[in-house]
């Protein structure tokens, strides 16, 4: 066996820093659908400062269903390179929202 190919075999491969999150472009969805939100427009343009319609809407047109309505807020939140976000604060607005159709 030849040492310096086995050397050369076991060299650590260098590690890159990729900033891939950050660039994500979330394409319209499930969510964006069911909120009815305007081409054009994105979730955060709508309920930019209003976290709670957000959770009150989103839990209303997934007919209350919190489990599914807390996944689509937690997969858009975790998209999101800010914490906390829009949808992160509209997640801790749907554990209060408890059937609350007003």
């Amino acid at each position: 066996m030849n040492i310096q190919s086995f050397a050369q075999f076991i060299t650590p491969i260098p590690v890159t820093e990729e900033k891939w999150v950050q660039d994500v472009k979330v394409k319209k969805g499930k969510m964006t659908k069911m909120l009815d939100i305007p081409d054009g427009k994105t979730v955060t343009d709508v309920y930019g400062g209003d976290p709670k319609k957000l959770a009150k809407d989103l839990y209303k047109a997934t007919k209350d269903d919190k489990s599914e309505a807390n996944g689509m807020l937690a997969f858009a939140g975790n998209v999101s390179h800010k914490k906390p976000n829009l949808f992160t604060k509209a997640q801790q607005e749907l554990e209060i929202v408890d059937g609350d159709k007003s």
